[in-house]
């Protein structure tokens, strides 16, 4: 029982912070594992908002760009990038707390 516990607990923490895992739990282990399956739900549409989050400031700058060279807006990309990790390792460490 002890060593199912850490691996639920490694799959959380993966899912949160490398996505593809959370997607993988949801796919095939259904709602056997309740704790397991509503953490790598919420990780797996938290990454879908990473994503869409990601695209949407790809699209905005190619936009601005059409229109007007601003030089460095492409940073823009890798502070979100930045605060996306944040949240994801946020969001790992308190799937640990309970």
């Amino acid at each position: 029982m002890k060593e199912s516990a850490q691996t639920s607990k490694l799959s959380i923490i993966s899912g949160y912070l490398l996505g593809l895992p959370a997607l993988y739990t949801v796919l095939t282990s259904g709602k056997k594992d309740t704790l397991r399956f509503f953490h790598a739900d919420k990780a797996l549409r938290m990454w879908i908002w990473f994503f869409i989050w990601f695209f949407a400031l790809r699209f905005a700058i190619n936009l601005i760009w059409l229109i007007v060279y601003i030089p460095y807006l492409d940073k823009l990309e890798i502070l979100l990038v930045l605060y996306l990790a944040y949240c994801a390792i946020k969001a790992a460490m308190q799937s640990q707390k309970e």
